[in-house]
């Protein structure tokens, strides 16, 4: 899936992911690819990233104070402070 993480600055990450983690207001919960369409509140906590590569997983953290996400069409928006 395609994975935007905004700042109001700036753009912090853009590219492929294989799933997320992300720190909503009713506990953690994970994003894999061709998620359903959703928008959620995010609150303090930490987004991690699974970013696949050939024969090799990386993992990506994201510490965040609150946001938004939205999915949709495979592409996964989220404004973070």
């Amino acid at each position: 899936m395609n994975v935007w993480i905004l700042t109001p600055e700036k753009t912090i990450y853009q590219g492929e992911a294989s799933s997320l983690h992300v720190p909503g207001l009713d506990g953690s919960f994970q994003l894999l690819d061709h998620h359903v369409s959703m928008v959620s509140v995010l609150k303090e906590g930490q987004i991690t990233l699974c970013v696949s590569k050939i024969q090799k997983t990386d993992h990506l953290h994201f510490s965040i104070k609150s946001g938004l996400l939205e999915v949709k069409d495979n592409h996964v928006t989220i404004m973070i402070d």
